[in-house]
């Protein structure tokens, strides 16, 4: 009975080391873009636009995937009660990430309006 459970416990040591032995990080290296330092990024005259352009299609008010609305006048308060904007990480939002030039997702934004993104959100994510 011994020798079975440490045959399992070895198969299960052997496929957890394979397992995430196999994983790796992947970082996600944009083009530089120049945005002055002190320029405060505005959510209604920057971002909003970006949302305008590349998420309403999909991200409207008659059902959206996932709930996430990103129409002007619902747009900020999703992200705030879906928690899409994370000031803490601000490179892990996942307003940021899901739709990144070198991402998956159906929509993606320009290197610029990614960046204009990010600095958004490491400035706050204000309302403003």
């Amino acid at each position: 009975m011994k020798k079975n459970y440490l045959r399992i416990n070895i198969g299960i040591v052997i496929g957890m080391i394979i397992l995430f032995g196999s994983c790796q990080w992947v970082t996600v290296d944009l083009p530089e873009v120049s945005i002055p330092q002190d320029k405060v990024i505005s959510f209604s005259a920057e971002i909003q636009p970006i949302f305008d352009a590349k998420c309403v299609d999909c991200h409207a008010v008659s059902s959206p995937p996932k709930g996430v609305d990103l129409t002007s006048g619902n747009a900020y308060n999703t992200i705030q009660t879906k928690e899409l904007a994370d000031t803490v990480n601000p490179g892990a939002s996942i307003i940021y990430v899901y739709p990144l030039p070198t991402g998956t997702h159906f929509s993606k934004y320009s290197t610029e309006q990614a960046a204009y993104v990010l600095k958004w959100i490491e400035q706050g994510a204000k309302n403003n």
